[in-house]
């Protein structure tokens, strides 16, 4: 079946999701799939048929030619629907056969552990609800289950291409699971750098943003404001922030992309606890970020592929903090074939939207 009519069915913690949050913010697995099909239907000429697998998200163009497998992954707060400008595209160069793009669990449509299961960092307080996972386990929620999805759907040998938080943890699946992932991509990936030494302690730190940081500290996620605020307010608040961060888009993918994110941002929490379990801002007298706790730069020389693209755009906020440290990583790549850093012009952090025709040809500029 099409998932410009999608197939799978949510499952997990999503249809437990207490009745009274699918009340008040107006949103069920049933919707948020059904605003994936909706998306993906008014701008993906291509059928694609969607499923679960291990449960993961997934739509699949199925294999249209001889050409390479590109897989697909989002990054933090988003889903597999925002890639809608990049399936034609992509499947229009004849180097590429197939697509397939999944939901990280935790967040999409995947399944979504509950609090005790997922990724959160223990805080005082809050022992009740705590996965008390290490770094390492909280690294695995997201990338044991690829490596299954990857056996269960018979892939290997792909491109894999991953954004933001989704590059950060296709680099770590790559490093785990040597094999799978013959060409790597990491668009707009945050987690090469360090925090900064220089880091300031939170005492002096201006208000606003100590405020930020302990919320930040505490598990608070962006996700939960919105949740709390219901249906009229949170979808104000989605459409707002969208704005803010993709100002080009207007009519119907504007309209189309928030009513998806909505039910995203809404569904119950889960994998968002990534952003203190893995990320942690910093602040320093000239600077802002956000910096993985275990960043790539020292671990990346154990990558084994045919070729790795780190892509910025020109204009991206993840580019000053990332964009040095990821060039002395792959200066230092001994099983790399072919790698770089390349920035893409008129682009900003999301540059699959912002330029997806530049990201497409760096994207497959190593494969022959």
């Amino acid at each position: 079946r099409r998932a410009n009519g999608h197939a799978g069915g949510a499952s997990g913690r999503w249809e437990e999701s207490p009745m009274l949050l699918q009340a008040w913010t107006k949103s069920s697995p049933a919707k948020l799939l059904a605003a994936q099909q909706t998306l993906l239907h008014r701008f993906v000429r291509q059928p694609l048929t969607g499923s679960r697998v291990a449960g993961l998200n997934t739509v699949d163009s199925g294999q249209v030619s001889d050409g390479v497998t590109v897989v697909l992954a989002h990054g933090f707060g988003s889903g597999l629907g925002f890639f809608y400008r990049n399936f034609d595209a992509l499947l229009a160069d004849k180097r590429v056969g197939r697509i397939v793009a999944f939901d990280w669990l935790g967040m999409g449509g995947s399944e979504r552990p509950d609090c005790r299961s997922a990724p959160r960092m223990p805080i005082l307080g809050q022992l009740g609800c705590n996965s008390r996972f290490s770094q390492e386990q909280a690294t695995n929620f997201f990338i044991d289950p690829v490596e299954q999805w990857f056996k269960e759907l018979g892939l290997s040998r792909v491109l894999l291409f991953g954004h933001s938080l989704g590059g950060y943890l296709a680099a770590r699946f790559a490093l785990k699971y040597p094999g799978y992932a013959e060409h790597l991509v990491l668009a707009s990936p945050v987690g090469f750098s360090a925090r900064p030494a220089d880091t300031l302690p939170r005492s002096d730190i201006p208000r606003n943003l100590r405020i930020i940081d302990s919320l930040w500290s505490a598990n608070v996620t962006p996700q939960q404001l919105v949740r709390v605020s219901g249906h009229r307010r949170g979808t104000q608040t989605i459409r707002r922030a969208l704005a803010a961060r993709l100002p080009n888009l207007v009519g119907d993918d504007a309209d189309l992309l928030a009513e998806y994110l909505y039910h995203i941002t809404v569904a119950p929490a889960s994998g968002e606890f990534a952003m203190n379990s893995l990320l942690q801002p910093s602040i320093t007298k000239t600077s802002a970020g956000v910096y993985a706790r275990e960043p790539l730069e020292p671990i990346l020389g154990g990558l084994e592929a045919a070729s790795l693209r780190v892509v910025y755009g020109d204009h991206d906020w993840m580019r000053p903090a990332n964009e040095a440290s990821a060039r002395s990583a792959l200066a230092g790549l001994r099983r790399v074939a072919d790698a770089s850093v390349e920035v893409v012009p008129g682009a900003g952090h999301h540059l699959y939207l912002d330029n997806p025709v530049d990201l497409h040809r760096e994207t497959l500029r190593a494969i022959q």
